[in-house]
């Protein structure tokens, strides 16, 4: 099992597609450069600085998995840094794959001493479920189902929906990706939604098995 916390305790576990280490906090104190704000394929974050972001991608790359995004959450020492991966060839992402992964990441976060506190480094596959994480991430997915989820109600594009509602949760056929837009087609209500990628809280891949989608 790679890699442990800096007071002594080994990873908390490893587990199909994810592996977990608990990592402690820095020890050096002070001389604090702010973290800056950036964007990892289309989500902000405020945790990491961009070329901290980049060595990781690139440690990913060499692991032949691409680099979705950088998930901070929680605080203090209940503060995970979650890595999302998936495999440059379409194929699963393994646990050897995360723990090589998470060996090499965490000892690029501790270099760093950018997080100033105890956290849990977790790396883990995107799933089949998969979040969508930019525009570019949609368009390798037009044609599939897709849950979305918005911050306003969006109205439909048909004359009848007009003066309706509006609805913030949907569900449908990722159609297009046109702009900024994500066209989704929601065939069994008749409706076609064409969403602001702004404006978008949450958008994954809806499950399909092979046979319906084929």
């Amino acid at each position: 099992m790679p890699g442990g916390s800096r007071d002594g305790t080994g990873p908390l576990g490893c587990g199909s597609p994810s592996h977990l280490i608990n990592r402690g906090g820095s020890r050096r104190n002070g001389g604090g450069r702010r973290p800056a704000f950036l964007f990892l394929e289309g989500w902000r974050m405020e945790l990491l600085k961009a070329d901290t972001t980049e060595e990781i991608r690139a440690i990913a790359r060499e692991k032949g998995c691409r680099l979705l995004a950088v998930e901070p959450t929680g605080s203090g020492r209940s503060a995970v840094v979650r890595l999302v991966l998936e495999r440059e060839d379409g194929s699963s992402v393994s646990i050897e794959d995360c723990e090589a992964i998470s060996r090499e990441a965490s000892a690029v976060l501790d270099a760093s001493d950018e997080i100033r506190h105890g956290y849990q480094l977790e790396v883990s596959s995107a799933g089949l479920d998969r979040k969508l994480y930019s525009l570019d991430d949609a368009r390798r997915f037009v044609g599939r189902r897709v849950r979305v989820k918005t911050d306003l109600p969006v109205l439909a594009e048909s004359a009848e929906d007009v003066a309706g509602p509006g609805s913030r949760n949907l569900r449908g056929t990722l159609e297009s990706v046109d702009g900024d837009r994500l066209r989704v087609v929601d065939g069994e209500n008749r409706k076609t939604y064409n969403v602001r990628f702004g404006d978008i809280r949450l958008a994954r891949l809806e499950f399909e098995w092979p046979e319906r989608r084929g």
